[in-house]
């Protein structure tokens, strides 16, 4: 995806005031429990593995990681882009959030992309993205959200991995499915948070 279409689709978690009605439209559904995304907990048991409906649920809280210092180009390594084609060229810092690294990718669409990088809390994403569900990631509350536009699946995941920070991750591919998306974008999104450090 090019960089102006992710910053269109990303921009409500960037910038609030950036409507994308009429750009794209929601998909429907829950993701389903893989190795990091999961349906929210409000205990420390164990947690489910189908999706709860209604309102969100909070998960169990995990240790914050520390982001102060860490170079979100560095989150990402090229066995991780595999699946998804390969990195196409250098990464670009500074997109689509100012802490943030986007790469395009090679082996699809002209313009299917992956980013990563450091974002606002949680709580602001949540209300800037209400149209997000809020998952677990390995005990770190997670919103997600996918949108459509031109004919590119665009979702983005935001992890609480500390009160005043979120890891957010961010994958786009043309005419592929929400779950294909999805699934991909959960294992990039667990690739990132490993190689974040406990503070």
């Amino acid at each position: 995806m090019s960089r102006r279409r992710v910053l269109r689709l990303v921009a409500p978690l960037v910038f609030a005031a950036v409507a994308l009605a009429g750009c794209g439209r929601e998909v429907s559904g829950d993701p389903t429990a893989a190795a990091g995304f999961r349906p929210g907990e409000a205990s420390g048991g164990p947690r489910p593995t189908t999706a709860v409906s209604g309102a969100p649920q909070v998960s169990r809280a995990s240790a914050p990681r520390g982001v102060d210092g860490v170079d979100p180009c560095g989150l990402l390594q090229p066995a991780d882009l595999g699946a998804l084609g390969g990195a196409k060229g250098e990464p670009r810092r500074g997109e689509p959030v100012p802490d943030g690294c986007f790469y395009s990718l090679g082996g699809g669409a002209a313009h299917d992309s992956v980013a990563v990088g450091f974002f606002k809390p949680l709580d602001q994403v949540k209300a800037e993205q209400p149209g997000g569900r809020e998952f677990d990631t390995e005990g770190y509350p997670t919103w997600f959200r996918c949108r459509v536009d031109n004919g590119y699946q665009t979702c983005t995941a935001a992890v609480g991995v500390r009160p005043d920070r979120t890891l957010l991750t961010v994958l786009s591919k043309r005419d592929t499915s929400a779950d294909t998306v999805r699934d991909a974008l959960n294992a990039v999104t667990v690739a990132a948070l490993h190689r974040l450090p406990t503070a």
